[in-house]
């Protein structure tokens, strides 16, 4: 109203010719702004608010002269200055500061102490650092005009919750505006996602894939996940996240164009198409025209026939210039050579891991065939086995979930660690392999005494070499010794070094179903992606550093080094991680012998001091085999959800406080499994009673119970696994339970 007033009195006091009064509305902005300009000053000169904001803000003229009304009020840039002061003092560059007036020229009229600086000492309260909150307002202007307490931090405590990070917030502010939803609108979202059956774990990891998937509304939400289900997608199976990430990026249209490719390419039916897409989303990633190709490719070339691209619509997925048509021509390299490959499909050989084609094609018939390591270098694609890389770097990005930001790189020179406290043996075995081309680090139990200034009892190595390849090329008299976990032996002079490989430990998930969803996720370092994946498979944390003494570098993955600082010896990535990634058995073997498992698990801990007594070995004892059974079917690239391995020891934990008839057993397993006590039934008539494994206590002794019982038993053995849930919950309920041991912890 003040400046409609303001405009009325400048009219009527310059112009000759009396106008009836109009309201200011009525003319367009460029004309409201003119006209103030021209007349809000007593000369013919624009408002020197115009030249500020061209010559200090970088704004255009026109922009300039639209915003100059808002500082009519200004008889000096003294105000203007103070802001732009004081968003260079807080990091801003000249260029951010004037993108940010660009944005909302208004910032320049704010109180710094009461409106800006507020908004500053927040983001910085949440931990961020100086240049990390400088680059948030930069990215994301309107966060100055927000509340503290109502808007800015609750959307930004949200934020960091999801991606877990700092460095992923900065990533995805530079492409989206994150912060714009609401908190409500963002967790009816997620709850939306969840009540869709999309888990936990999975639901964290897809939002740090694509933030914007939850920034949509719940309108257009709720049509993509009518689009997923129309697919036939199931909800809560593994595809369904990334059924969702692929529909979200790939329009109807493209999806229609997308679908005719690959049903003219292979001749399959819609039916066939929409089976192909539950197995594997993402390759509807791809274009039409390079789907197309694909197809051509497989068929025409590798000889592949159409119905098995229907029925593995994973080779869709794999690169087409990287590695297709590269294994292709090496292998047609060794034919024209006469080189017997033996009777292998061509399609398997494109469809095996990198590590494996580039042995068994490359590195062996590299004598014969020369041209082959300019062909396909080893080293120059993921996973080749001279390289710090694998193919299960894919796998990590896609499947395990891997999060990149918590990694970190440190200089040992500033732990004061000395070369010299590494032995010249160690440092032999380190510098001859990385002479033949593998990558090799010292891991474990020496980076941990290096760290604490301790003198190490032993010195491990870890290399890209194989042992076959150590054995053979490097250390011709070095002994492979072990079963399950082989391992290189050195005898030098008067020490012995361990030297492990890392496709040793890999290869479980080496051998599991190899899927490379994305090429474009895998564009963090490889060599980063396999030391972490190995870390992972370790006991502790701070036994699960990486020092190559070549380069002065310690890179940790789990944290290791801030629990070492914190004098705490956190089992690697907690309880989940020692459960959930195919290493349950042998973790819970490890605690128990060095005691720790009295503190983490102590029912089971109490169950296995009692069951092991006058035995042997475990391995017969119910707990060890449910866990093995967990181990064979999950890996570090397939883990499972917590609340499988949660509920197989609160199972286990009910059948030793109250021990059942294996009949009883038997049906509550079938009804879980199939749903419905008609299907469970059926299946225990069907099935023939073999030879019943007896477990002490857990099981009775041969079975009593008549089917006419049986529901009412399984019933009651329902509510034993409900209730033992607090066994291992409530400390009271422990205390009760431990009294049944002779032995408690």
């Amino acid at each position: 109203m003040a400046l409609r007033g303001l405009a009325r009195r400048a009219l009527h006091r310059w112009l000759p010719v009396h106008l009836p009064p109009q309201p200011l509305v009525s003319f367009s902005s460029g004309i409201r702004g003119h006209i103030f300009l021209r007349f809000s000053t007593s000369s013919d000169q624009p408002h020197f608010m115009v030249d500020y904001l061209v010559s200090t803000c970088g704004l255009p003229p026109d922009k300039a002269a639209k915003a100059a009304p808002r500082f009519a009020h200004l008889s000096s840039p003294a105000r203007p200055d103070a802001a732009l002061a004081f968003l260079r003092s807080r990091g801003l560059t000249r260029a951010q500061a004037r993108a940010v007036v660009s944005w909302n020229p208004a910032v320049l009229l704010s109180d710094v102490d009461a409106t800006i600086a507020p908004k500053f000492r927040a983001v910085r309260s949440l931990g961020l650092t100086r240049a990390e909150a400088a680059r948030l307002f930069a990215l994301y202007p309107p966060a100055l005009s927000m509340g503290v307490n109502t808007n800015l931090l609750p959307r930004l405590l949200l934020w960091l919750d999801l991606l877990g990070s700092a460095r992923l917030l900065m990533k995805w502010l530079a492409k989206t505006w994150l912060l714009r939803n609401s908190v409500d609108a963002i967790l009816q979202n997620l709850g939306a996602l969840r009540g869709h059956g999309v888990p936990e774990a999975r639901l964290a990891a897809t939002v740090r894939l694509k933030p914007s998937l939850i920034l949509q509304s719940p309108a257009k939400l709720r049509a993509l996940a009518a689009r997923v289900d129309a697919c036939g997608v199931p909800r809560g199976s593994r595809m369904y996240a990334w059924a969702l990430l692929t529909l979200h990026n790939v329009s109807d249209a493209a999806f229609r164009a997308k679908r005719a490719a690959v049903m003219r390419g292979t001749g399959c039916t819609e039916q066939e198409f929409l089976t192909m897409f539950r197995r594997a989303p993402c390759f509807l990633f791809m274009s039409a025209e390079l789907l197309r190709r694909k197809v051509e490719f497989l068929v025409d070339t590798i000889g592949c026939g159409a119905d098995h691209v229907v029925r593995d619509p994973v080779l869709l997925t794999l690169s087409l210039s990287k590695r297709m048509v590269p294994r292709c021509r090496a292998i047609e390299a060794l034919k024209a050579r006469g080189v017997d490959i033996g009777k292998e499909r061509l399609v398997n050989i494109v469809r095996a891991s990198e590590a494996r084609f580039v042995e068994r094609y490359i590195l062996r018939y590299s004598d014969q065939a020369p041209e082959l390591l300019e062909m396909y270098p080893p080293g120059h694609h993921k996973g080749s086995s001279r390289g710090d890389c694998s193919t299960i770097a894919g796998s990590c990005s896609s499947q395990g979930f891997v999060d990149p930001s918590t990694w970190r790189h440190f200089d040992s020179r500033a732990f004061g660690i000395n070369l010299d406290a590494i032995p010249k043996d160690a440092l032999f075995v380190l510098k001859k392999l990385r002479r033949e081309g593998f990558e090799a680090y010292l891991v474990g139990g020496c980076v941990r005494d290096l760290l604490l200034k301790r003198v190490p009892k032993d010195f491990d190595v870890i290399t890209t070499a194989s042992l076959q390849q150590i054995k053979k090329n490097i250390f011709r008299r070095c002994m492979i010794v072990g079963r399950r976990f082989p391992i290189c032996l050195l005898k030098m002079n008067d020490s012995v070094i361990e030297v492990s490989s890392f496709r040793t430990v890999g290869k479980r998930a080496i051998k599991s179903k190899e899927v490379d969803y994305l090429e474009e996720l895998n564009g963090y370092d490889d060599g980063d992606i396999l030391r972490c994946k190995n870390s992972m498979r370790r006991d502790f944390t701070i036994n699960g550093l990486f020092f190559n003494p070549m380069n002065y570098k310690i890179y940790d993955y789990v944290n290791g080094v801030r629990d070492m600082r914190k004098n705490k010896a956190r089992l690697t990535m907690e309880m989940n991680y020692i459960m959930s990634y195919g290493a349950a058995e042998p973790s819970v073997r490890l605690l128990r012998k060095y005691g720790l498992l009295d503190i983490l698990l102590p029912f089971q801990a109490a169950y296995l001091s009692d069951q092991m007594k006058g035995r042997s070995s475990d391995k017969d004892l119910m707990l060890m085999k449910l866990l093995a059974n967990l181990d064979r079917l999950f890996s570090a690239d397939r883990p499972c959800h917590c609340s499988l391995w949660m509920a197989l020891l609160v199972f286990h934990t009910a059948l030793v406080i109250s021990p059942q008839d294996t009949l009883v057993i038997r049906a509550f397993a079938a009804l879980l499994y199939f749903g419905s006590w008609e299907s469970a039934i059926e299946f225990l008539k069907e099935e023939e009673a073999g030879a019943q494994v007896p477990f002490v206590p857990e099981t009775l002794g041969p079975s009593q119970t008549k089917l006419d019982d049986l529901m009412e038993q399984t019933s009651h053995l329902a509510s034993l696994v409900n209730s033992s849930v607090l066994t291992l919950t409530c400390s009271d309920a422990l205390e009760q339970s431990l009294v049944r041991f002779s032995e408690p912890p």
